[in-house]
């Protein structure tokens, strides 16, 4: 269906193609379109599903999640798309391994995947939203994976100190008898 609306989406506005960024969901959604289309130029994909053990189906096509390990074969014929990966290594919703078991096997595939290792702040270490919108700024400025990988490891040092900051506010208000209201 987003394939679908993509194509209507392309015809309409007369659009040479499409560049993707997502988080978690969205991420497994670009990985299955990745299967699908030749017109991607950045795809950033933050703690996405790429691959499972097996395939899972249900009785209902609309609730099947992309495999897009299964189709890694296609996406390494696609030379126009630039794919990123986004990945906490301490996910806890996505483990680390399903993004980089996708990497490795397009990389055997002869396809190219860049995979930059981020530490987000959440509880979950899950949202890696803001990391993925700095790869994605970089993949469209033309940045090369070294100038990128050196930006998210400023970004990620900085929300590391600001965290740490944070959470010594807060002690130190608790401390002292205060209210402390975290704020993300």
């Amino acid at each position: 269906m987003v394939n679908a609306a993509l194509d209507a989406i392309k015809n309409r506005h007369r659009l040479e193609g499409f560049h993707m960024i997502g988080q978690s969901g969205g991420s497994t959604l670009i990985g299955g379109l990745l299967g699908l289309r030749t017109d991607l130029g950045c795809a950033v994909i933050g703690a996405g599903v790429l691959s499972y053990g097996r395939t899972l189906r249900s009785s209902d096509p609309a609730r099947d999640y992309f495999n897009a390990s299964e189709f890694v074969g296609v996406i390494a014929q696609n030379r126009a798309t630039r794919i990123m990966l986004v990945t906490d290594p301490a996910d806890r919703k996505v483990p680390e391994r399903v993004q980089t078991d996708f990497a490795n096997k397009l990389r055997l595939a002869g396809g190219r995947a860049e995979q930059f290792l981020v530490q987000a702040i959440d509880e979950d270490r899950h949202g890696v939203l803001s990391y993925a919108r700095t790869a994605a700024l970089g993949c469209l400025r033309g940045a090369s994976t070294d100038e990128i990988e050196k930006r998210i490891a400023q970004q990620v040092a900085k929300t590391l100190a600001e965290r740490a900051a944070a959470d010594t506010r807060t002690r130190t208000a608790t401390r002292d008898g205060g209210i402390a209201i975290p704020t993300q």
